[in-house]
């Protein structure tokens, strides 16, 4: 018997917020529906490991230690999980595409990281702007020459 990596789970988990949200959805119109914090709870630990296993391989959270991914990813599942439409969830699963939450994602990645960095590294006070970074540029460049950031946890 094969084991599921974190992607099929969140993939289940989803389906099964959007199936359970499908009655909603008709019975207040058109609206945008959001996940009830029931859904957000199922939601957000296969969003936080689908975002872990990227952080491993993306050029930028190579930078970060373990604990500031979790960090990070616990925020962007979070972020997701209050931000992301039950209709948006519906086309991804129709689709199989994230293409139409790219520009969501990018705005999630953007918060989470604004409101970390001032954290993990003291000048990003200087550097951010409302809670977000001006560019990611910015970052780019402040991870660069923070090879080892400071632990969180003074």
């Amino acid at each position: 018997m094969r084991a599921h990596g974190p992607r099929h789970v969140f993939y289940v988990v989803t389906v099964a917020i959007l199936l359970a949200g499908c009655a909603q959805n008709k019975a207040d119109g058109d609206r945008p529906q959001y996940m009830t914090k029931a859904e957000r709870d199922q939601y957000t630990p296969g969003f936080q490991s689908s975002c872990l296993t990227a952080q491993k391989s993306d050029p930028l959270g190579k930078h970060l230690s373990d604990a500031q991914q979790n960090q990070y990813c616990s925020c962007a599942a979070n972020r997701s999980a209050e931000t992301v439409t039950l209709e948006q969830l519906g086309t991804y699963i129709r689709t199989g595409s994230r293409d139409h939450l790219m520009p969501h994602y990018r705005e999630i990645a953007l918060y989470c990281v604004g409101k970390l960095l001032p954290i993990w590294l003291p000048e990003a006070n200087q550097r951010a702007t409302g809670g977000v970074l001006n560019s990611d540029a910015d970052l780019i460049e402040m991870l660069k020459r923070k090879n080892t950031p400071p632990s969180v946890n003074k």
